[in-house]
């Protein structure tokens, strides 16, 4: 996948202003140019589907590319299931021990629709509804792979420093259950891009509360995360 953002320009531009128009959001021409107006358009259609408002479309699937297909009335892309053989064996234990399986879509202690393990869209990439069928758990531990894969994407754009494998599988667990954002605006990564390994790993600790109060579930997890992190 590729980011299109303020700046680019092609073909794939062409046919994200050709959505924007057909969801409402009139980007001011189909010129295959990503400036002003069709900046303005995704950050209109970002803010009214209460998305991430950064101006940002991942293409051809990403959160804002499959919201925009809905709108526009088409189906989302499918993107392939990944094996991800590079997703360390210790982050999928990790991630598969504390989220649990679930056939069916069930709200998390956020009030977010999920499935399987945890995972918040389905196999097309769409976001998870009470609607969307039941999962095998193979398939569940397929959408948890692709998952972990996204994280490990965050990874390697914005750590700065050298990782092993085990402070990587700490980190794509943490990531997948905290999400990309707030790890990327975390004093966590703050401070391992400023090379404080063990300050970094005290940070998973102050990621053990929802909704104001700690989670004993929660509160696990960071410390088997923190441990493995400091394993190396």
């Amino acid at each position: 996948m590729i980011s299109l953002q303020k700046g680019a320009s092609g073909p794939d531009v062409i046919a994200l202003q050709q959505l924007l128009l057909k969801a409402g959001c009139d980007p001011q021409g189909e010129d295959g140019d990503f400036g002003d107006d069709t900046d303005a358009a995704v950050r209109r259609f970002q803010t009214i589907h209460d998305l991430v408002i950064d101006g940002i479309v991942a293409w051809p699937a990403g959160e804002t590319a499959d919201a925009l297909h809905l709108a526009a009335g088409e189906a989302p892309p499918v993107i392939p299931l990944l094996t991800a053989p590079s997703v360390p064996d210790d982050a999928v234990t990790l991630a598969t021990n504390f989220e649990g399986f679930s056939s069916t879509p069930y709200q998390d202690s956020g009030g977010v629709w999920t499935i399987g393990y945890g995972s918040t869209r389905d196999a097309i990439g769409a976001p998870v509804t009470a609607q969307t069928p039941p999962v095998s758990r193979t398939l569940g531990l397929s959408l948890m792979r692709r998952d972990l894969t996204s994280a490990a994407t965050v990874i390697a754009k914005d750590v700065r420093v050298p990782l092993t494998g085990d402070e990587t599988a700490a980190l794509e667990s943490f990531i997948y259950n905290v999400g990309a954002g707030n790890f990327q605006g975390s004093t966590m990564l703050r401070l391992l891009n400023a090379g404080q390994y063990e300050a970094a790993a005290a940070q998973f600790d102050a990621w053990d509360h929802a909704g104001g109060q700690v989670l004993a579930g929660l509160l696990r997890r960071r410390e088997a995360e923190r441990a493995e992190f400091l394993k190396s």
